[in-house]
C-alpha cells in the first residue's frame, strides 16, 4: 500500500514537472516570435479624453487617434512605444528584418472646423531595445539611440522617415542574442499660431 502510495506521488510530481516545462517552453517560443510591447503615454492625455489612445497610433486605422491633451510628467518625452521585433522567426532561426521607413499620419482635420492639428515641431529619437528573457533576466533591457529627426506636417498629412541605413542587424540562432525591438520616443514641441490640441493618428514601419 504505502510503496503504491509513493509510486502514485513520483508519477504525479513528474507528470507536474513536466507540464510546466512544456507550458513554460511553449510561452517562451510565443513571446520569442510575439512580445508583448510596450506603449507609454507619459502626458495620460486619455483621463481627460478617453478618445486619446497611445494603441490608436498602431492600430492600423487612421480614423483612431492619439490627442495631446496635457503636458508630459516624463522630463524628456511624451511617449513611448515598442514598435516591432527586429527579427522573424522562419525556418528553425530568427532572420533580421529589412526596414526601409516609418510614417508618421497626422489626423485628417481642417484647422477652421477644429481644435485639433498637425504637429509642426514633432521630435521622434528611434532607439533599438535590447530583448531580453524577462523569465531569465531580473533587469531592465539596454537601449541604443540611433537617430533624432523632428517632423514638420505643415504641408503634408504624412512624414517619412528613411531608416534603411540605420542599422547593422545579423541572423540569429537563438533568442534573444542580438535581437532587439525597435522603439521610438517622441516629444511634441510644436507652437501653434491658434490654440489647439497636436493629434497623431498612425505610424506605420515598413
Amino acid at each position: 500500500m504505502t510503496k503504491s502510495i509513493s509510486i502514485l506521488i513520483f508519477l504525479s510530481l513528474f507528470g507536474l514537472n513536466a507540464y510546466i516545462y512544456f507550458n513554460t517552453e511553449k510561452k517562451l517560443e510565443a513571446y520569442a516570435k510575439s512580445p508583448p510591447f510596450r506603449m507609454e503615454d507619459f502626458t495620460k492625455s486619455y483621463r481627460k479624453n478617453k478618445l486619446s489612445q497611445i494603441k490608436h497610433l498602431t492600430d492600423k486605422d487612421k480614423s483612431t487617434f492619439w490627442i495631446k491633451e496635457q503636458n508630459s510628467i516624463h522630463p524628456e518625452y511624451d511617449l513611448e512605444l515598442e514598435l516591432t521585433l527586429s527579427h522573424i522567426y522562419a525556418e528553425e532561426k530568427f532572420k533580421k528584418k529589412e526596414f526601409y521607413t516609418i510614417t508618421f499620419y497626422s489626423c485628417l482635420t481642417k484647422e477652421n472646423y477644429s481644435p485639433l492639428r498637425s504637429p509642426n515641431q514633432l521630435q521622434v529619437d528611434i532607439f533599438l531595445r535590447e530583448a531580453i528573457n524577462i523569465d531569465k533576466e531580473l533587469r531592465l533591457p539596454k537601449d541604443k539611440k540611433f537617430e533624432s529627426y523632428t517632423l514638420d506636417f505643415k504641408n503634408s498629412d504624412f512624414q517619412k522617415v528613411n531608416v534603411s541605413q540605420l542599422f547593422a542587424l545579423e541572423d540569429s540562432t537563438h533568442y534573444p542574442d542580438n535581437i532587439f525591438i525597435l522603439t521610438l520616443f517622441i516629444k511634441d514641441k510644436s507652437q501653434y499660431a491658434k490654440d489647439g490640441k497636436t493629434c497623431i493618428a498612425e505610424i506605420e514601419v515598413n
